[in-house]
């Protein structure tokens, strides 16, 4: 008896904690257990008082989850939310309304496809794969409609037949690091991933229109071609990144996270920029770009989350439209053509007369130092 008084004196401080925090948490009772539904940021979701909340060993509080001891028995599951904070205060019934949609999933866990996945991170990333391949096959012919640029050669069965396992391994590395395994990151939410994901899909394909910003993202490109008003351009676009990383540079000092966060970006500077810079003929798509910024853009805020989603979206623009194209573009081709010894490489041979083999020439490298490119092609 006295055990039962207990935990119904601790669920009653719980509920009470809950509602005093924020209006909107909800607390449920599903068989037998105590879920618990939180939007809020971490900030917010502190105790009262030591009496309310006391944490045990071997809880561990992570930028998107919190455990919460109610007597003997925890919540193991909490739902995190990146709080709508131009919305959080508004007691209007039509916004508190218009909220719940815009951050609801379309596609619930209770779902019968969720049966079949072995717990919710599993789930969650079956419908983030999911919504990035339906993406693509819907972007693929609404660009060629519109008749923004596009590679005409490039077709949806080359993207499943050369590209789709490096998506998926890029898709599976993206919701690792992006850190979207956290409870209510799901990313069939409209707000903040699926409208910003819209955007980011379409804004790369319209920038194209204007005529100055036909250019890539090269040493070559940037060196030899590029226009004034493509550095205006690109000079803005880095103030807008500039901001974003300075959010979450304050976001990181105030959890206390900044060396761990330094170490997550030099260590992929290190494996995916650094080993390939060198190269003459290193491109940086804007695909991989989209990819790099976004997997740090991982912050549990709405503004973080917006931008991961913005930056996704620009991934599968790059990868719908062009095809996911290696960054070291022509110098990748030609070591795996001379590695693998493709027939059509035969006219690229001359014959050693000491040694009687057959060795492949030299590849022609583009040199952004004087501008030349042999056989006019441009990096």
């Amino acid at each position: 008896k006295r055990i039962m008084e207990r935990r119904i004196s601790s669920e009653s401080k719980s509920r009470r904690l809950m509602t005093d925090d924020h209006e909107e948490d909800e607390v449920e009772t599903e068989d037998g257990g105590l879920r618990v539904q939180v939007i809020s940021d971490r900030s917010q979701r502190r105790s009262k008082s030591d009496s309310e909340y006391q944490p045990v060993e071997g809880d561990e509080i992570t930028d998107g989850e919190m455990d919460f001891v109610l007597g003997e028995e925890a919540v193991d599951e909490v739902t995190v939310v990146p709080k709508l904070e131009f919305m959080a205060e508004s007691s209007k019934p039509w916004v508190r309304r218009l909220r719940c949609i815009l951050t609801s999933t379309i596609v619930p866990d209770c779902c019968l496809i969720s049966k079949l996945c072995e717990g919710r991170q599993s789930f969650q990333l079956l419908k983030f794969t999911a919504a990035t391949l339906l993406s693509v096959l819907v972007l693929h012919p609404l660009v060629r409609a519109v008749r923004w640029e596009n590679d005409p050669n490039f077709t949806i069965g080359d993207f499943f037949l050369y590209d789709l396992h490096h998506v998926v391994l890029d898709i599976v590395s993206f919701f690792l690091l992006g850190r979207l395994y956290h409870t209510g990151r799901d990313f069939d939410r409209l707000l903040p991933y699926i409208l910003p994901a819209a955007v980011g899909m379409l804004f790369p394909s319209w920038t194209n229109d204007f005529r100055f910003l036909q250019h890539s993202l090269s040493m070559y490109e940037v060196m030899c071609r590029w226009p004034w008003e493509t550095f205006m351009f690109y000079i803005l676009l880095l103030c807008v990144v500039a901001l974003i990383v300075f959010l979450h540079v304050k976001y990181a000092i105030q959890t206390k996270s900044v060396i761990r966060r330094l170490f997550e970006l030099a260590l992929s500077v290190s494996l995916f920029i650094l080993p390939s810079a060198t190269n003459p003929n290193f491109h940086l798509h804007h695909w991989y770009v989209a990819w790099l910024l976004g997997v740090h853009a991982n912050a549990p805020t709405w503004w973080s989350a917006t931008a991961q989603a913005f930056a996704w979206g620009a991934y599968i623009n790059g990868i719908a439209v062009y095809g996911r194209d290696p960054i070291l573009t022509c110098a990748y081709s030609f070591y795996v053509s001379t590695d693998i010894r493709c027939s059509y490489m035969s006219c690229y041979t001359h014959t050693d007369q000491n040694t009687n083999q057959t060795i492949y020439n030299d590849m022609d490298k583009p040199n952004w130092r004087n501008c030349s490119a042999a056989g006019n092609y441009i990096p």
